[in-house]
This record gives structure tokens, sequence and C-alpha cells, in this order.
């Protein structure tokens, strides 16, 4: 079971929700929950159920540490949400996705930190965006290779992303680079 946390004070349930569509788009389980002091006795029994991927939603002012394979940060207002709690959460396996937007998370300095945002210097950012009537097409721009969960690679360049949710940009790309990354999105794979 893969966990993933998901710490955006003012966005988490629309990346949750992202992030849930992505998942089932492949058939796999997941179950949503928040961090709490029962957290690690709900993971494992998500575990013995057969949960394919537990996301944890993480409150800024009390976090229950929980070793995380993948850590969404967004700190939209400038709240203090990096906190010693949350480095408990975050091992040298631990994938971190962060948006560097508003410039209120500094550069994290760990192997597996991937920045992204609509800044052209961040790891994986938005080339264009087109709309039409029923989906949108987001052509992501990856700028440096990107290592999965699973060992795979994810190579520099562009991906189409055929996106039939109607979530704001800016919440889906954490989404889409969780998929990226659990391989649950193939560089060939545009629908989700």
């Amino acid at each position: 079971m893969i966990i993933i946390g998901i710490l955006a004070p003012d966005n988490s349930s629309e990346i949750e929700k992202a992030l849930k569509n992505i998942i089932h788009s492949k058939g796999y389980i997941s179950a949503v929950n928040e961090n709490s002091i029962q957290t690690k006795k709900k993971l494992a029994l998500y575990e013995r159920s057969g949960i394919d991927y537990s996301i944890i939603i993480f409150n800024a002012k009390k976090i229950y540490p929980v070793n995380l394979d993948i850590l969404i940060l967004d700190n939209a207002k400038n709240q203090k949400i990096v906190t010693l709690d949350l480095i408990k959460c975050i091992t040298e396996r631990t994938m971190l996705i962060y948006n560097t937007d508003n410039g209120y998370l500094p550069a994290l300095s760990h192997p597996n930190a991937i920045d992204y945002g609509f800044d052209p210097n961040s790891a994986v950012t938005i080339s264009s965006v087109g709309y039409n009537d029923t989906s949108t097409d987001i052509l992501l721009y990856i700028s440096r290779p990107l290592f999965g969960i699973f060992s795979n690679n994810i190579y520099i360049g562009e991906l189409l992303i055929n996106s039939e949710q109607h979530t704001d940009i800016p919440n889906l790309i954490p989404a889409i680079i969780c998929g990226l990354v659990c391989d649950i999105i193939y560089e060939h794979t545009v629908k989700i």
C-alpha cells in the first residue's frame, strides 16, 4: 500500500478529489482519512483490507507522525506548515511534491523533492492548457528526470494529459505528478 499525505490548508480537498479520480480511473482502491492519533491503526487495517492507496489529510496545527511514501505540500497563505512533527513523517524514500508558485515554501533539498508550479524553472510546469466542452487538455512539461516509487523513470519532455475533471489546474498538477511517480499515469496515457 502506498501512503500519500496531503498538507495544503486551503485546497487539500480539491487535490484529494483529483488524486482519487486518477487512482480510481485505473481500477485501484483508495481510502481517505484525516490524520489523527488513530492513523497508524487505520493504515494497518487498510493494508489487511487490500487498499492500494491510502490518502491522509493533514491539519497543520496538529500532526500525528506516520511514515509517508509521498507528501504533497501547498502553502497558499504563508502559514507555518512545516513543523518538526511533519518532518518526522518524511524518510529518505519519501517523494516530496510541493508548490513553488507563491514563494512561501523554500526549495527543498531532498533527493526525492519535485517542485511544481507555473514558474518555468519548476521541475514540473504547464506548457499550455486547452479547454473544450467536456474536458481540458493539459500539456505538462517535465524539465528534469523524475524517479518513481517503483523505479520507473519519467523523462524530460512534454506529456499530454486529457482531464475530464473539473478541478483547478493548480490542484490537478500535484495529483498528476503523484499519478506519474506511482506509475498510475503512464507516459503514453493521456486520459484521466
